[in-house]
């Protein structure tokens, strides 16, 4: 069996941005929007922790293995949880 390092880390790039979006509408946008709960700052941590562990994957590479392996760090990226700031300038 032959696996392909580079889709495998090119599946798991794009499931974990789905899995952003998700929880990015699941927690930001809660009743309390603005004023994040500790559970939402642990959860969006949690996230953006494994978030950075994939993302390192990315950046190995073997320049022996032909058309695999190739560092992949400036193609990929996780987007991270960020609570926004709300906008408090009201001029």
């Amino acid at each position: 069996m032959k696996a392909n390092f580079d889709n495998m880390r090119r599946t798991a790039t794009a499931q974990m941005n789905v899995l952003q979006q998700v929880l990015n509408v699941q927690i930001l946008s809660m009743a309390n929007y603005g004023e994040e709960s500790a559970r939402q700052v642990e959860i969006a941590e949690a996230f953006n922790d494994l978030a950075y562990s994939v993302d390192m994957l990315n950046c190995i590479y073997d320049d022996d293995i032909e058309d695999d392996a190739n560092d992949l760090s400036e193609e990929l990226e996780i987007k991270r949880l960020e609570f926004e700031e709300e906008d408090t300038n009201d001029e």
